[in-house]
């Protein structure tokens, strides 16, 4: 009798562990000080001062434009910056430095001001049978409450061809639901959920 509650028991434990998420997904991600503390909308000394102490001792800072400021940490971290007013927030947090600029306007969205951003992401595309690059527009549309970020064009370049491309056009719908428009029956692996 005791061997069979003690066989039932090993048995349930197993059960437990065998449905129980392995620790690296139970804990939740810690995040870095720069993006717990330097998130906050503020002034810009105040933010500067925020990048000094928690950004590490390499952060630099670009200006794209006049309401535009781009952070990149020693880390590789890369975050870009507002301007609404007299206050600075952060916006976004892009994947990597191969970021730049095409334009920013004022539009409206759902009866709102917004910034639109437009960018270009480049990578190059390394090892593989054919390396190539990989380059993305990036829409990022920002009401005074979030930001919203779409990918309107994809194209994978491989030995001087495009082997993958998607261009589509950003919609905006009355209600400031963003939408993207365009065929993507060129589209493959690294383009097509863009």
């Amino acid at each position: 009798m005791r061997a069979r509650l003690h066989l039932t028991a090993i048995a349930a434990i197993a059960a437990a562990a065998a449905t129980r998420a392995s620790p690296a997904d139970a804990r939740p991600r810690v995040m870095p000080p720069f993006e717990r503390l330097c998130v906050s909308t503020m002034a810009w000394p105040q933010i500067a001062a925020c990048i000094q102490r928690h950004g590490g001792g390499g952060a630099q800072v670009d200006t794209w434009s006049a309401d535009l400021r781009v952070v990149k940490l020693e880390n590789a971290a890369v975050y870009l910056y507002l301007r609404d007013g007299a206050q600075w927030r952060m916006v976004s947090k892009l994947g990597d430095k191969g970021y730049e600029l095409v334009g920013a306007s004022q539009i409206r969205v759902a009866g709102q001001a917004a910034t639109k951003i437009e960018m270009a992401h480049v990578v190059p595309m390394y090892g593989g049978v054919q390396p190539g690059w990989f380059r993305e527009r990036v829409v990022l549309v920002c009401t005074p409450d979030h930001c919203e970020q779409r990918v309107v064009a994809c194209t994978v370049m491989q030995r001087g061809r495009a082997v993958e491309a998607f261009h589509g056009t950003l919609r905006i719908a009355e209600d400031g639901t963003l939408d993207v428009a365009g065929d993507r029956s060129h589209t493959g692996v690294q383009c097509r959920n863009r």
